[in-house]
């Protein structure tokens, strides 16, 4: 006897589909068998409830999702799982096992967290043999691609791809034009004041890219304003009049510490009644503009896939 779908079927088959389309989301579970869109948004809530339970010390959640992923081909599982073991992720209870972690996030290698942290530990010194399914050609995997490929939807990827070409790490050489290059996609990716930061600098100094003074002011003044204390600094260093420089490094100061001993230098350069008129100032700059919104860290996994 043949078994037709019913239209009930075919309408949530529908459904799924659109809505994988429409917000633009990785579905592991639609190449995972004919039915298992049925549990792709599932799939996802279950492995984030295990991982809560896992970071307040729930063997049990761990060793389930790790049956996930090994029975299931679960990539969130997996992803979860993996940061359960990275070193970096800061979980108790749980021993830490790069080379464990770095197989799991392989597992999981299309979600691009699970890239962007397989990158971190292979750029860490991590090392491992990720042995090759039946009828496939072994992998080697590059951090470098690895990070560029999860660029296209993590802005954490970006930012470490633009310190890596600005600094230099390893094999990576120092490469100023591909460093404003990720600046400037995560600038307009999400505006993150991080890059604005440095990409700001870049266009003062002329490194990477032409060299424009008033786009370097205009970006770090804009990162300024989100809360960069980096920014602030720069701002200050600027040619200006001694009062308006010490204003700058005064707001510095009062958004990060570590400027403190500058912002003193800088206040010595101006009279009594300027100083107290400056930190007023000040002061009201931190009350309009300084934002609490705490940005992604990219130099530590990603939490979320």
């Amino acid at each position: 006897m043949r078994i037709r779908p019913t239209r009930a079927l075919h309408r949530v088959v529908l459904v799924s589909a659109l809505a994988s389309i429409l917000c633009g989301c990785d579905a592991p579970s639609l190449r995972n068998g004919p039915l298992s869109f049925l549990a792709s948004k599932g799939d996802k809530d279950i492995a984030t409830e295990l991982y809560r339970r896992v970071t307040q010390g729930d063997e049990a959640a761990l060793a389930e999702l790790i049956e996930r992923t090994e029975k299931r081909k679960d990539w969130y599982a997996a992803f979860f799982a993996g940061l359960s073991f990275d070193p970096n992720s800061h979980n108790r209870g749980v021993k830490p096992d790069a080379v464990k972690a770095a197989m799991l996030y392989r597992s999981a290698i299309e979600l691009p967290a699970a890239r962007h942290n397989l990158a971190l530990l292979l750029l860490s010194g991590v090392s491992y043999d990720p042995k090759p399914k039946e009828g496939e050609a072994a992998q080697q995997f590059d951090p470098i691609q690895l990070l560029e490929l999860a660029a296209t939807k993590r802005v954490e990827s970006m930012l470490l791809l633009a310190v890596l070409f600005e600094r230099g790490f390893g094999s990576v050489k120092p490469n100023a034009a591909l460093s404003a290059q990720w600046y400037l996609k995560a600038v307009e990716f999400s505006k993150d004041r991080r890059a604005q930061t440095r990409l700001g600098i870049a266009y003062l100094e002329g490194r990477g890219v032409a060299q424009d003074t008033f786009k370097g002011q205009e970006l770090l003044l804009s990162a300024a304003k989100a809360g960069s204390s980096e920014a602030l600094y720069r701002l200050a260093l600027l040619d200006q009049p001694d009062v308006q420089a010490a204003q700058w490094m005064s707001v510095a100061a009062m958004t990060d510490a570590a400027y403190g001993a500058a912002a003193q230098a800088a206040l010595s350069k101006v009279s009594g009644r300027d100083q107290e008129e400056i930190k007023r100032r000040a002061s009201l700059w931190v009350h309009a503009h300084q934002l609490e919104r705490q940005l992604p860290a990219f130099t530590e996994p990603i939490g979320s896939p």
